[in-house]
């Protein structure tokens, strides 16, 4: 009877605090897309309604799995775009629990400890990634890695757990290459731990056999991923052109340095769970040596070097965008836990009040959205509360490059309102929230034209040309470009389009 209830009220306290985690992320529900989120939307709505392979028929840069992901959320919610984010929130809840459980063993697992964990992660990254940064790539990468420590250290050191294991970094290969970093480091740390718990007298061959049905993990899915594509005709050669592509464009820096990337997100911005997460980690090492467990001393310098890993992840990419920081969500999390799930073997509603308060303060003191300084996720989930109204909160999304809501919401307006079925699209640019808001699509392989720059695509002009050619086949109903580009404009207008509609830097033309 005293297991049964020590069962139930860790049941009870864990379901309060992933309660409270959802709840704490329920305004990002009313997040529109920014320009990364709105090309994953088409490709995945494409290949759902139509078949449209990525790649061969949709043109972008990102591992294939995101598209998988958005297009089973186009089949669960429709087009709407608060179906990826109800999806993500569930993602970062659980990557808070897989960040719980991937606590080294003993003690540190109490009562709310996953809940605990819920809470944390929903309260670091909904403060610090806004529309733009969320619903990206590196919260799904994060999920798979914090999966697959939770994995390692739950299950029993048996071949089914290594292969699970494995399979959890091959998923999260799929969502970001340079997953492969801290995948080696947490491969490296399993196949360690297999060795030190091994039975003597066999511990070179139990951790062999272990590391071999990790590696055979890793690859199940990406050989799975390989076959899918080869059972399409010119799927593997549009598979093959895209590595090629990410290959030349991950040599192509941005202006930021390191230094000012560094600055600008872990102290300016999320300063608060840098000092936490490194105070905490402190804590723990410190503990361990002072009590003299070798054994949790060694588990969480490994689990720091884990997460050092996946920072390195982050640097080699050279490009240093805030949302390239979501995977480090569970490490972060898991950081801080060292120090506060012990608060629970005294009292157990401890760890979940000191996790609630940490949500809290962060929220009270949410940084500014990188694109739109005039809001934080504070200020924006007031003004949700007050009005879940379109227009009123249209108003909150904009951006660099002067990227507009409000702008594509008006001229999405003017091609359903004039729009038949069967009709088509074209958008120059990389504007592919008029897409997603009108309905229509494109039959050009590049939906986004910013991936015909030589700089990185050694057949941009071959491949422009023939997207161009394609449009002059089936030309589209409507084309959509920019004002400040006349060179395009006249041309389209040349083709038999005429002007309908402006808003802001948009030109709706329709076919005669």
């Amino acid at each position: 009877m005293e297991r049964l209830g020590t069962w139930l009220r860790a049941c009870w306290l864990d379901a309060l605090g992933i309660v409270f985690a959802i709840v704490f992320a329920l305004p990002s529900l009313a997040f529109r897309f920014g320009r990364d989120q709105a090309i994953f939307h088409y490709i995945g709505r494409e290949w759902w309604r139509h078949g449209t392979l990525p790649y061969r028929d949709a043109f972008d840069l990102k591992p294939p799995a995101i598209y998988a992901v958005h297009a089973l959320t186009y089949g669960l919610f429709g087009g709407s775009e608060a179906g990826i984010r109800a999806v993500e929130i569930l993602v970062i809840v659980a990557t808070g629990v897989c960040a719980a459980l991937a606590l080294p063993r003993g003690p540190l697992r109490q009562p709310g400890t996953l809940g605990c964990g819920a809470l944390l992660a929903s309260g670091w990254y909904f403060t610090n990634f806004d529309f733009w940064h969320s619903a990206q790539v590196e919260s799904w990468e994060g999920l798979c890695l914090a999966a697959s420590l939770a994995i390692s250290a739950r299950a029993a050191p048996r071949a089914r757990s290594a292969f699970a294991t494995g399979g959890a970094l091959g998923c999260a290969f799929l969502f970001k290459t340079t997953a492969a970093i801290p995948a080696c480091a947490i491969g490296l740390y399993v196949t360690i731990e297999a060795f030190a718990t091994a039975t003597a007298g066999r511990r070179s061959r139990q951790a062999f056999l272990r590391g071999m049905w990790l590696v055979a993990g890793v690859l199940a899915p990406v050989v799975a991923t390989i076959a899918f594509f080869a059972a399409h005709q010119g799927g593997l050669a549009a598979l093959r052109d895209v590595v090629v592509i990410v290959g030349r464009y991950a040599k192509i820096n941005v202006e930021s340095t390191l230094s000012e990337r560094l600055r600008g997100f872990w102290f300016d911005q999320s300063g608060i769970w840098l000092g936490l997460g490194c105070g905490a980690w402190l804590a723990a090492v410190l503990h361990a040596a002072q009590v003299r467990d070798k054994a949790r001393f060694w588990r969480v310098l490994g689990l720091a070097v884990i997460a050092l890993a996946a920072f390195a992840s982050v640097v080699v990419q050279q490009k240093y965008y805030y949302y390239h920081e979501g995977l480090l969500g569970g490490f972060v999390v898991l950081a801080i836990l060292l120090y506060v799930a012990p608060l629970a073997r005294d009292r157990s509603t401890a760890a979940l009040v000191v996790s609630a308060g940490i949500a809290l303060g962060a929220f009270c003191a949410a940084p500014p959205w990188y694109n739109n300084h005039d809001v934080n996720y504070r200020t924006f989930s007031l003004a949700w509360c007050k009005s879940a109204e379109r227009p009123t909160l249209d108003q909150k999304f904009t951006g660099e490059a002067q990227f507009s809501r409000p702008a594509q919401v008006e001229i999405a307006d003017a091609i359903k309102a004039r729009a038949r079925p069967g009709d088509r699209l074209h958008v120059r640019g990389f504007e592919l929230g008029i897409y997603c808001l009108s309905g229509l699509s494109t039959p050009a392989r590049f939906v986004s034209d910013i991936h015909l720059d030589g700089a990185y695509n050694p057949h941009g002009a071959e491949d422009a040309a023939k997207d161009e050619a394609l449009l002059q086949r089936q030309p589209p109903r409507f084309f959509v470009t920019f004002r400040d580009r006349p060179w395009d404009l006249e041309p389209i207008k040349q083709r038999g389009y005429r002007e309908i509609a402006r808003s802001g830097l948009f030109v709706l033309l329709e076919r005669s």
